[in-house]
């Protein structure tokens, strides 16, 4: 509002009005930050969408194990690549070694405690057969990632199907 009149508007109305702006404003900024937020959201939601595909396409599925607190992640074609369903089972850090051919269990075993040791990346490949016995060949490859205290912290990478270049 406005008056050439410097008298037109008294002291409380001028308090008034002065809050009524206020007002106004924080309902603009949280308008616009839910807009925001909005838009943000359906960005991140389009993004996965994108990430599933390319994951499902390419045959390759991500995990994470956060060693303090045990706590696994897999995504969704993690499962897919050892014939699961998210929800049927909750993976740890031993369940991943439970779907390995026992004849390349010990290797990667070792290979696993090598990074551990000297904090680093690895790479390897191995077996694994569905409940029907169809064997398909697995590449897996990652990184160990030191804590602050130069001790693992958290273990992640990727699993990728690679049975049709080894046939």
């Amino acid at each position: 509002l406005y008056s050439p009149d410097p008298g037109a508007f008294e002291s409380e109305e001028v308090k008034l009005l002065v809050e009524l702006s206020l007002d106004m404003a924080y309902g603009i900024q949280t308008l616009r930050a839910r807009t925001l937020q909005a838009c943000l959201q359906k960005e991140l939601e389009r993004s996965e969408t994108r990430y599933k595909l390319a994951q499902r396409s390419a045959l390759i599925g991500s995990w994470e194990w956060v060693i303090d607190s045990s706590t696994v992640y897999w995504s969704e074609e993690m499962y897919a690549l050892l014939g699961k369903k998210p929800g049927e089972f909750i993976p740890t850090s031993s369940t991943f070694l439970e779907y390995i051919c026992p004849e390349d269990r010990a290797d990667v075993r070792k290979m696993i405690e090598e990074a551990f040791a000297s904090k680093s990346s690895f790479a390897f490949e191995f077996r694994t057969s569905d409940e029907n016995g169809n064997q398909k060949w697995l590449s897996s490859k990652g990184s160990v990632i030191s804590g602050s205290d130069g001790e693992p912290s958290v273990a992640s990478g990727t699993v990728q199907d690679v049975t049709e270049l080894k046939t």
